[in-house]
C-alpha cells in the first residue's frame, strides 16, 4: 500500500512539473529584425494563450520596413498547437490567403525561437524561416494598451508595451497609415516624459535621420528632418 501511495505521488508530482514548465507559452511573444542603421526590417508578435496541452492565438509579421503586414482581424485567431515539453508544434494561416503553415515554438531560458517547418499552401503568405522572440512585461494584468491618432492624412496607433499607455517605456510601438494610398511604416521608439513633472507626455520614434513624435495632449503628430519639419498635423484620439 505504501509503495502504491509512493508511486501515487510521485507521478502526480512529475505531471505538475510537466505542467509547471509548459504553462510558460501564454502570453504575448514578440521579437524584431533591425538593419545597420537600428531601425526594424521586420517583426514578428505572437499572442498565445496555453490551455492545458492545446495553445491557440494569432501571428502576426510586419516585413519589408512595414509595407507588408500579415496579421489577422482584431480578435481572430489564426493559430494553434499542441505543447511538448518546451516546445510546441503549430499551425497558422496567413491574411493573404495561405493556409497550413507550420512551425515549432521552443521556448530556452525564457527566450523563444520559432523554426519555420512548412510553408502555408493554396494562396500568398509572408513568414519567416527562423526568428527569436522574448515575452513582453506584463504589468497590472495586461500585454499593452494601444490608442489611434487620427489626423486628416495619417491614421497613427501607438503601443505601451509595458501595460498602462502612460507607462514610461522604453518600447513603443509606432505603426503609421498614410490615408490616401494606405502605406504603413511601423517603427520602434519609447515614451517621452516632461522634465518637471516626469510624466509622460508623448512618444519619439527614429527613421534614419528623420524623427517621429507623437504628443498624447493636445493629440499631435511632428515628423522632423534635422531642423526641417516634414509633417505637422493635429488630431482627437479614436474613442
Amino acid at each position: 500500500m505504501r509503495l502504491y501511495l509512493k508511486s501515487v505521488l510521485c507521478f502526480s508530482a512529475l505531471l505538475s512539473v510537466s505542467a509547471f514548465a509548459s504553462s510558460s507559452f501564454t502570453g504575448v511573444w514578440s521579437g524584431e529584425k533591425d538593419d545597420t542603421e537600428n531601425q526594424p526590417l521586420s517583426t514578428l508578435s505572437l499572442d498565445i494563450k496555453q490551455t492545458q496541452q492545446n495553445i491557440s492565438g494569432s501571428y502576426c509579421y510586419i516585413s519589408r520596413r512595414g509595407a507588408r503586414i500579415d496579421c489577422p482581424e482584431e480578435g481572430e485567431s489564426n493559430l494553434s498547437g499542441t505543447l511538448q515539453g518546451d516546445s510546441a508544434l503549430v499551425e497558422f494561416n496567413s491574411s493573404f490567403g495561405g493556409k497550413g503553415g507550420k512551425a515549432q515554438l521552443t521556448i530556452n531560458q525564457g527566450v523563444m525561437s520559432w523554426q519555420l517547418l512548412k510553408q502555408p499552401e493554396d494562396g500568398d503568405y509572408t513568414a519567416p524561416d527562423s526568428y527569436i522572440l522574448h515575452k513582453e512585461k506584463e504589468i497590472s494584468g495586461t500585454n499593452g494598451v494601444s490608442k489611434t491618432l487620427l489626423t486628416d492624412k495619417f491614421t497613427v496607433t501607438i503601443r505601451n508595451s509595458c501595460g498602462d499607455f502612460l507607462q514610461v517605456c522604453d518600447k513603443v510601438y509606432y505603426q503609421g497609415v498614410r490615408n490616401k494610398d494606405n502605406s504603413v511604416l511601423t517603427l520602434t521608439g519609447k515614451t517621452v516624459s516632461n522634465i518637471n513633472t516626469q510624466k509622460v507626455i508623448g512618444a519619439a520614434f527614429k527613421n534614419g535621420n528623420v524623427e517621429y513624435r507623437v504628443d498624447f495632449n493636445p493629440a499631435r503628430l511632428l515628423v522632423r528632418q534635422e531642423n526641417k519639419i516634414l509633417v505637422e498635423q493635429y488630431g482627437k484620439w479614436q474613442e
